[in-house]
């Protein structure tokens, strides 16, 4: 009780002295205190605000498509961000599915600024990652909190489909202006070698070139890059040829003349891949050769040969050749059985013109109408006379005549001179002496000259200058005369002459030609007549033969409208 009464009095007492406590509080000492709060409280809100601010974060990928193959054309992706203050900072590669495959830096503090990191494409374990999108993140982490920026990348190392769909097949043209059509992928920058200009591609991938080609092989490079830096490449070389493939015909020759209704025509053409003849097809060998048999009709044939190469471009040629099957005619002033007093026979007729004709193998001149005369010396009794002709196509028409020489005034005027024998005066003693030397003498200048002209081959190939070759002709002399050597065509016209009229001794004599003319050009093919003629005051003999000449291309083409003089060279073995 007596605690109870003293606790009682103690509250009492305090409640009396709190009024003179709160008398002594002042205005400063409540300033102090308010000025302790608000510093306090400033205190409280900025560690609140340190503790709940996130970083300022910004980030950016250059360039969003990379192609890590090392063509030192967008390998890499530049990844820039920057801070507005201090944090840690971590940058990580995750795939489509989230994972990720690259932690490119690991958690670090770093202060406020401007960064750039570098992915080369590759994963923790250095491969190069597979093909597809890829998304850059970078966090960046303050006192509480953390702030994320993520960015997408594609990475593809494949470059874009190239191909051309107009020239699978196509090496080889005729036109110098070619079109290059092909796809590619959309998007894709399409250029050629040596051009800096882009072609245009459509949204489906086509693309088309317009091409100028030069004669030869040229060589079409194009180039598609896609965005990533990926460049695919294709080459494809055509060659331009504009000039028409070679064609020689070999036979037949222009203008020629036959006898056979069946034409064998052969040729060269290197470069063709076709030939026609008369639009009949005709192989061609490996050689550029070719053979074809045609049938000609009577008269005038054209024998049209075309050759066409694998790029279309042709040539042609045409040559005109006569077929004719019938002999020539052959019509005589004398006929068969006729009996002649003269011991001369002037013997005329006529034939087809450009015709050769032989009197006893004796070549006789033809006019341009066909007509022609020579003089025989017909001997005492049966005579036989072979003429023969040949025409340009090499018919021969033969006709014999068989004709009889009687001279009655000879014989009687023998008759009477030794019936008068008796009779004669004096001096007929001399005069007989005398005539016989007389006629020995007579006879000695006026007896008859023979000949014969031969050829050691029937057929011959004029050859070029530097190679000498030629034929050996032999002409046999019974007797010195004046003689010569002359070549004719066909037609019986002089193109070469061998040897001009000269006096030539008894013997034989030999000339080599060596197949050109006389303006120094190798004659054309065909069949050629080689005359020898000799003169003595007694007449005028003559004898032939045939030479067929062959063509070499090379001296044809060289030579054959080339000025050089004929090579004759002539040695003589006399014999007396």
């Amino acid at each position: 009780m007596r605690r109870y009464a003293r606790n009682q009095s103690n509250r009492i007492s305090a409640r009396r002295q709190r009024p003179t406590t709160a008398s002594r509080f002042s205005f400063g000492q409540f300033a102090t205190i308010l000025g302790m709060g608000m510093a306090l409280l400033l205190v409280g809100v900025t560690f609140l605000g340190d503790y709940f601010r996130v970083p300022k974060l910004t980030l950016s990928v250059s360039p969003e498509i990379i192609s890590p193959n090392y063509d030192r054309a967008q390998d890499t992706a530049n990844i820039s961000y920057s801070l507005s203050e201090d944090a840690e900072i971590a940058i990580t590669v995750f795939n489509q599915n989230d994972v990720p495959v690259r932690q490119l830096r690991p958690n670090g503090m770093q202060p406020s600024g401007q960064y750039v990191a570098v992915w080369d494409g590759l994963d923790d374990t250095g491969a190069v990652v597979a093909d597809g999108k890829y998304t850059i993140e970078v966090s960046g982490k303050g006192v509480a909190r953390t702030a994320i920026a993520r960015r997408d990348i594609t990475v593809d190392t494949q470059p874009p489909p190239l191909q051309l769909t107009n020239l699978d097949d196509i090496t080889r043209v005729a036109s110098p202006g070619i079109t290059l059509e092909g796809v590619t992928e959309p998007g894709a920058i399409v250029y050629q070698a040596g051009n800096a200009q882009t072609i245009p591609v459509d949204a489906q991938g086509y693309f088309k070139i317009e091409r100028q080609l030069t004669e030869g092989t040229n060589i079409l490079e194009i180039f598609a890059s896609d965005s990533a830096g990926n460049t695919a490449h294709l080459s494809h070389n055509v060659t331009l040829v504009t000039r028409p493939p070679e064609l020689t015909i070999l036979s037949p020759v222009n203008d020629q003349w036959l006898n056979e209704k069946v034409l064998e025509v052969t040729g060269v053409a290197p470069n063709a891949t076709e030939v026609l003849v008369n639009k009949q097809p005709t192989a061609v060998q490996d050689d550029g050769t070719f053979t074809r048999e045609i049938i000609l009709r009577e008269g005038d044939n054209t024998v049209r040969v075309e050759a066409t190469d694998d790029v279309g471009n042709a040539t042609q040629v045409e040559q005109v050749v006569h077929l004719k099957t019938a002999p020539p005619q052959l019509d005589l002033n004398i006929a068969d059985g006729a009996t002649f007093q003269q011991a001369q026979l002037q013997l005329s007729g006529r034939t087809d013109p450009g015709s050769i004709v032989r009197v006893n193998n004796q070549l006789v001149s033809v006019s341009p109408l066909g007509e022609f005369q020579t003089k025989l010396n017909l001997a005492n009794g049966r005579n036989v006379i072979n003429v023969e002709t040949r025409d340009v196509a090499g018919n021969i028409n033969k006709v014999t005549r068989r004709v009889t020489f009687e001279s009655p005034v000879a014989q009687n005027e023998v008759t009477r001179f030794f019936d008068r024998l008796p009779t004669l005066p004096s001096l007929a003693v001399p005069i007989l002496v005398l005539t016989p030397l007389l006629l020995l003498l007579g006879y000695a200048f006026t007896r008859p000259v023979s000949l014969l002209l031969t050829t050691d081959t029937d057929t011959f190939t004029p050859g070029m200058p530097e190679e000498e070759q030629i034929v050996t002709l032999h002409l046999n002399l019974s007797r010195g005369a004046r003689a010569s050597v002359r070549v004719l065509n066909k037609f019986g016209q002089p193109v070469a002459t061998i040897s001009s009229r000269r006096q030539r001794t008894a013997g034989i004599h030999t000339f080599r030609w060596d197949g050109y003319d006389d303006w120094g050009r190798a004659l054309s093919p065909g069949e050629y007549t080689l005359v020898a003629e000799a003169s003595t005051p007694s007449g005028t003999v003559q004898s032939a033969v045939t030479l067929t000449l062959r063509q070499d291309p090379l001296v044809a083409a060289k030579y054959g409208q080339q000025r050089r003089r004929g090579v004759v060279a002539e040695t003589i073995s006399a014999r007396r």
